[in-house]
């Protein structure tokens, strides 16, 4: 009997073992360490609040990412794919931005979860890159994908936003 209990309770823990890894490895790793994590990160904690506070829509001027050097930005809120479409658009993807957002894993719902955002942005060469944000702009902007080609730098963002415009990447 004693055995037996012992065995059980080693599958209990060997099972709570594997959940916590599972849930470990389906858990983002946010890109904290971006130059422009931080600014952004202000930008859209300060849109939150004015939706909050029942403002209709924020403008979003993406003008300083990447210290200006974009040439497609878009922003993709909580439950988008922000890897198929930036690829929808032309751009190119490296494999290691499309293991980290390419599809869902774990417990998550989509590559970008319920309250997170992704700005990606191309390069002149047409090279996707992706800055992912724990905290987006509130639940107001669920699904909220749109994009903008420079010379145009700002996005009308509404909390009543629907699957946004797709403008694709000029070759």
């Amino acid at each position: 009997m004693r055995a037996f209990f012992l065995v059980v309770l080693g599958c209990i823990g060997l099972g709570s073992l594997s959940f916590v890894v599972t849930i470990a490895k389906s858990a983002p790793s946010f890109d904290r360490s971006h130059p422009d994590y931080a600014s952004f990160a202000a930008v859209f904690d300060q849109a939150d609040r004015a939706f909050n506070a029942g403002q209709s829509y924020v403008i979003i001027d993406l003008a300083p990412l990447n210290r200006g050097a974009w040439k497609t930005a878009c922003l993709f809120a909580g439950y988008t794919h922000p890897i198929e479409e930036m690829e929808r658009l032309g751009a190119r993807v490296d494999q290691a931005d499309r293991d980290r957002l390419g599809k869902a894993r774990g417990f998550r719902a989509a590559p970008v979860e319920e309250t997170e955002l992704v700005i990606a942005f191309t390069n002149e060469a047409g090279r996707a890159h992706f800055v992912h944000f724990q905290s987006g702009m509130g639940q107001q902007t669920q699904h909220y994908l749109e994009c903008v080609t420079k010379p145009e730098t700002r996005l009308a963002v509404s909390e009543k936003s629907v699957l946004g415009r797709r403008t694709p990447i000029p070759q």
